[in-house]
């Protein structure tokens, strides 16, 4: 039996993407070659990481996100800072931040307890809902990371009232240049703001 490599997703409206691309190429000006910038198709919003699912459980996953939806407003994200996961000690992720949103921890304990009850693996870690701009490779320096660092501390980051009426089943195929993401379904929130 064939399996997708797949993960729940909320994307963002292009106006947002493209001032995401801007803050991406500033902080590229002085360090280029120590990160690799996410693409501006592969910027989201990771609601959960379902890994490798069977191909017949796909639309098992699509009509439960239907009924998740059926009962969500849609409702607003604030964009807020950039920083670094884990630490600045070791950079391997460089992020923007998202304000604290009740109606966001609702969406992802939904999905979670769901996605549970079909047989995903539970998530181990508490949801840190964030988007991953860039991955920052092994072999960064001491001074880049200072560089970077100081990059990322001057750039105020406030992108507000982004409206969410939608989530998205997406396919990931690995390759040696990056992931490619293919949209399998998009569930709209029916209830009304």
């Amino acid at each position: 039996m064939t399996s997708l490599r797949t993960f729940i997703a909320i994307d963002f409206p292009k106006e947002v993407i493209k001032q995401i691309v801007a803050i991406q190429k500033s902080l590229n000006d002085s360090i280029s070659s120590v990160v690799r910038w996410t693409t501006s198709e592969n910027t989201h919003l990771t609601l959960k990481f379902l890994g490798e699912i069977e191909s017949a459980k796909e639309l098992i996953i699509e009509k439960t996100l239907d009924d998740i939806t059926n009962e969500i407003n849609p409702f607003y994200l604030n964009l807020k800072g950039i920083g670094v996961f884990p630490n600045w000690h070791r950079p391997r992720i460089v992020w923007i931040g998202i304000e604290k949103s009740q109606p966001l921890y609702l969406l992802a304990k939904l999905i979670e307890e769901k996605m549970f009850t079909l047989g995903c693996q539970k998530e181990i870690k508490p949801f840190s809902p964030h988007l991953t701009i860039g991955r920052v490779r092994d072999n960064i320096s001491n001074e880049d990371i200072q560089v970077l660092e100081k990059r990322c501390l001057i750039h105020t980051i406030n992108i507000d009232r982004i409206l969410i009426s939608q989530i998205h089943l997406y396919k990931s195929d690995l390759h040696s240049f990056g992931p490619i993401y293919t949209l399998l379904n998009s569930s709209s929130f029916k209830a009304t703001l």
